[in-house]
């Protein structure tokens, strides 16, 4: 029997998302794949705690914690710190792991276009997903002379359970595993600028 080749070893945080999902079913026989996620083996707190059992030699790591509430201009719930102070609290975390043992690392987040255009359906979750998207191109600029490489995906409407109501058109989670295994691919001197995803169809209007 062939031993199968194992290509890289990925930390996926938000591990039991729909568009995590659609990643693990495509690349559970090529890579290593360690769940971080409320219902995996391996929860949030598992990974940032200092004396974390998850191995500090993974080359990748996918953030795909986000959290959505129709609440229009109230500013008063957990979107806030579930769409930025987690992804805060794992990028310090990362970098801990980073200088103890210094290797390439890719560290990619899903945020969402949301972060550019208005969404007047949630000023909250609009503002927390700015702040994600301008905090991971500082640290990339902070941490330019390291081997870690961020890169900020921002689809729109995306296929999810949180667009299980709405009508109109959406891109399938594919999509984004796509995207995922682009960057994947790239040498590790190779960065890219936020990378926006969309339907087609759809419009996006800053006004």
């Amino acid at each position: 029997m062939v031993k199968k080749k194992i290509i890289k070893k990925i930390l996926i945080i938000g591990s039991s998302s729909v568009m995590a999902k659609d990643f693990i079913k495509s690349n559970h026989d090529l890579h290593k794949l360690i769940l971080v996620g409320r219902k995996s083996q391996y929860k949030l707190e598992d990974f940032l705690k200092s004396n974390s059992k998850i191995k500090n030699d993974y080359s990748a790591i996918l953030f795909f914690i986000g959290k959505f509430i129709k609440n229009y201009e109230n500013l008063n719930s957990n979107i806030q710190t579930i769409n930025f102070e987690f992804l805060k609290r794992c990028i310090y975390k990362n970098f801990t792991n980073y200088k103890k043992n210094k290797r390439p690392i890719k560290f990619i987040v899903i945020t969402s276009l949301d972060s550019i255009f208005p969404n007047t359906n949630s000023l909250e979750y609009s503002v927390s997903k700015a702040a994600s998207s301008h905090m991971i191109l500082n640290f990339q600029k902070f941490h330019k002379e390291t081997k870690i490489n961020y890169f900020d995906i921002q689809p729109g409407a995306v296929k999810t359970t949180m667009l299980r109501k709405k009508t109109g058109n959406a891109m399938n989670t594919t999509e984004i595993t796509k995207t995922i295994d682009y960057i994947l691919s790239l040498d590790d001197q190779t960065s890219l600028f936020p990378i926006r995803l969309f339907p087609k169809k759809n419009s996006y209007s800053k006004y």
